[in-house]
């Protein structure tokens, strides 16, 4: 059986979603049998992160099965890019106590106005990137249908 791109895309992604939560499942069932803090902390802080974990995969999924598609259908994919990537700096700001934990210091500040400026810019700059970049392909591959010679 041969499968589109995009159904391989949902498979891949879907995939990796689906093993990703089955070790995390058997994370959290070794966490009666292991006893050490830091596993204890590492295994906690990615089950807080489920959730942003599970929409960050989603949406990078659906950004990935819409760039496959052709223009015009292709024009959700900057948007959602976009949200997945500000999904992505929130995992990150949620891995700071895990740092902080691994260096055994703690971070003098509060990073609330610093994770909002981080999330509005790289929003508006995966959007303006992914944008430019349809238009680009669709402008040279406009071009290279004019420069064609025709066959004589």
């Amino acid at each position: 059986m041969k499968w589109s791109l995009p159904l391989k895309i949902i498979y891949r992604g879907l995939l990796g979603l689906v093993v990703f939560v089955i070790i995390l499942g058997i994370a959290n069932f070794l966490k009666a049998y292991i006893n050490h803090p830091f596993y204890h902390f590492f295994v906690n802080t990615f089950n807080s992160a489920l959730w942003i974990i599970i929409a960050l995969s989603v949406l990078f999924l659906a950004a990935d099965f819409f760039r496959v598609l052709q223009f015009p259908y292709n024009l959700p994919c900057p948007i959602i890019n976009a949200f997945a990537y500000v999904y992505l700096t929130s995992f990150l700001f949620e891995l700071i106590p895990l740092v902080e934990y691994l260096a055994k210091t703690e971070m003098p500040w509060d990073f609330g106005l610093l994770r909002a400026i981080l999330a509005v810019s790289v929003f508006a700059l995966v959007a303006v990137m992914g944008y430019v970049n349809i238009f680009i392909k669709k402008y040279r591959k406009e071009n290279k249908k004019e420069k064609k010679p025709s066959k004589k």
